[in-house]
């Protein structure tokens, strides 16, 4: 089953935006406060959770002020079973589908990305990484979450200020918090 909010459209401008602007709290604040569909963004010591007005929730984890990765679920996918048969399949290419529709909008709004990808040891889940001045944005499916579902459609900003990110596994397993 795929769960998905049909009014939810990711707000890519404003993740570009914070890949350009500090990963520093309050400033990482300030930028989402600005953006026009925001509605709430509320922050302690260890979160900023920013709330856009279509019930989307993007949640940045924090470490001594400063944010070490936000995530933005988009959909998950739910396998009723570990049997994988012809209409689980046809579930599951959909939602890869699904991928593919949130990364066209994304290249619409930041551009081409700078890699893309696909984990073979999870069947071919695809990836796709934006680079800005201060960080990264990683489009993919995440992989059998037991909270979040069998597969989640997530974007994930990473403070990223090193060498041009091109990974040889799964972003899950480089992505360090």
């Amino acid at each position: 089953m795929i769960e998905i909010n049909d009014n939810f459209r990711p707000p890519t401008k404003l993740l570009f935006q914070l890949i350009n602007s500090s990963f520093v709290r309050d400033e990482f604040v300030h930028v989402c406060q600005t953006f026009p569909t925001t509605t709430a963004v509320r922050f302690d010591s260890e979160t900023v959770d920013v709330t856009f007005d279509d019930g989307a929730t993007l949640l940045a984890f924090l470490e001594s002020d400063q944010v070490v990765v936000a995530v933005l679920n988009i959909a998950q996918w739910w396998a009723p079973n570990d049997d994988i048969d012809i209409p689980l399949m046809s579930e599951r290419d959909e939602f890869v589908q699904l991928y593919l529709t949130v990364l066209q909008e994304a290249i619409m709004s930041m551009g081409s990305p700078l890699h893309s990808g696909k984990d073979e040891k999870r069947g071919d889940v695809p990836f796709s990484i934006w680079r800005g001045e201060t960080g990264i944005i990683v489009l993919f499916l995440d992989g059998h979450d037991p909270q979040m579902g069998d597969l989640v459609l997530s974007f994930w900003l990473v403070p990223w200020a090193s060498f041009e990110p091109i990974p040889t596994s799964a972003p899950e397993d480089w992505l360090t918090i």
